[in-house]
């Protein structure tokens, strides 16, 4: 696993809103909107990068979240009809890589553990985000991404 500290400004992506529990999510409806996404993307315009897929967690509740999958556009001005768009603020990011055959958990468990012996904590005014390959394929079991999980110095 490879981590590091990013600052990322803010930004603008336009893309599918899901909202719903942890255990629909783990069922595997974020993988079913992931590919509802990509037959669709390409109604979106002003994409900053084609390439990268983002999944931004927001509006975390007891028992489940709101997740949009997106591509950062420059304007959104033109939303597809079905599609959001969301505004993610600037901040300071904890980023590691997810790499194959490991749990998707440990991944978030190994990126705590390393911010947090860096001397920051998870800053909850932040949006979660994963980044994908576009060619990602979410009903494969195995699967690379990159967890940007945003930060603040501890006080």
């Amino acid at each position: 696993m490879y981590e590091r500290f990013v600052t990322k400004e803010a930004f603008t992506a336009v893309g599918i809103k899901w909202t719903g529990t942890f255990s629909a999510a783990f069922e595997g409806v974020i993988r079913k909107e992931i590919n509802a996404f990509r037959e669709r993307m390409n109604e979106i315009e002003h994409v900053v990068n084609p390439e990268t897929l983002l999944g931004i967690t927001t509006k975390f509740t007891e028992d489940g979240f709101t997740y949009y999958i997106c591509l950062e556009v420059s304007n959104a001005e033109a939303v597809p009809e079905g599609m959001s768009a969301i505004t993610v603020p600037a901040k300071l990011y904890a980023v590691c890589s997810h790499e194959k055959g490991q749990s998707v958990d440990a991944t978030y468990d190994n990126i705590a553990t390393w911010y947090q012996s860096q001397g920051y904590e998870k800053d909850d005014t932040g949006y979660g985000m994963e980044k994908y390959r576009s060619t990602y394929d979410p009903l494969a079991e195995e699967t690379e991404f990159w967890v940007y999980e945003p930060v603040r110095k501890k006080t």
